[in-house]
């Protein structure tokens, strides 16, 4: 688990592809492991996002599967929840996706992950000014966010024109995610 974690984090299409092959290995191996499915829901939600599937929708949908399994065997896993939130984000169930992001940070108000799938529902509800606060916060905890947060905060940063944040922000993501 902890190796797919690292592999996922790179944000590459083949740390993907062996992070699912080797969370397909831990499902085998600990069927009722929460954490695994949640990490799995993550694989297929950032397959999906970053335009590494064929079929996009198709992963979010399988994303959320696997999200939702997660919760069955531990309804208390943010990480389920907050893939959750940005997946029906990504579907535009902008109403479910600020429920389970709220659902994330009850369970834990200081995920930074949590922080960062609210920033992106309230992003694409229009709320920009909660969108950039709960994106900051969550960049104070996390301060390597990743290249979907990095973009949305960028886009916020945009539309409330704080343009210079927004260069600055979008470049260096840039560089760490080419």
């Amino acid at each position: 688990l902890l190796r797919s974690r690292a592999l996922a984090a790179d944000s590459t299409r083949a740390g993907n592809r062996s992070a699912r092959e080797l969370l397909e290995r831990v499902t085998k191996l600990a069927p009722a492991y929460a954490d695994a499915y949640a990490e799995m829901a993550e694989v297929y939600f950032q397959r999906a996002t970053f335009g590494w599937s064929e079929f996009p929708e198709q992963d979010i949908e399988t994303a959320i599967r696997f999200a939702q399994r997660a919760i069955e065997l531990d309804e208390e896993c943010v990480v389920a929840h907050g893939v959750l939130a940005r997946a029906y984000t990504a579907l535009q169930k902008y109403d479910l996706g600020l429920a389970e992001s709220e659902r994330a940070l009850q369970i834990n108000p200081s995920d930074g992950e949590a922080l960062l799938a609210r920033a992106a529902a309230l992003l694409w509800t229009g709320r920009i000014d909660d969108s950039i606060a709960a994106a900051e916060t969550a960049t104070h905890l996390n301060p390597n966010p990743g290249p979907e947060a990095a973009l949305n905060l960028g886009l916020a940063y945009l539309l409330s024109r704080r343009y210079a944040d927004a260069v600055k922000l979008l470049e260096a993501a840039r560089r760490r995610y080419p």
